[in-house]
């Protein structure tokens, strides 16, 4: 990864709410693997990953894991976590 996507990729992780991401997944129990909840460290660590990973994947590109959702379409990197969602393709 080149200097500008790095720079990139750190602002999105400085200006995410890893807090509430921590305090939500305490909240519902939600755990990844047999460690509990993970720490902090390891929410930023894994946004980090999937994010790098869209970065390297093309445009537009989607990665995801552990409730996380990384997004780059047009001109615009996103990173959410997702708790619950829904979708369904119909025609009218």
């Amino acid at each position: 990864m080149n200097t500008k996507e790095s720079k990139i990729v750190d602002k999105v992780i400085a200006k995410f709410d890893f807090k509430k991401v921590h305090k939500i997944m305490e909240e519902l129990g939600w755990e990844w693997g047999v460690n509990g909840v993970p720490p902090i460290h390891e929410l930023k660590s894994t946004a980090s990953h999937i994010l790098m990973d869209a970065v390297h994947s093309g445009r537009p590109a989607y990665c995801a894991t552990g409730g996380f959702e990384a997004r780059i379409e047009y001109e615009e990197i996103s990173l959410k976590f997702v708790v619950e969602e829904y979708s369904c393709k119909y025609k009218i």
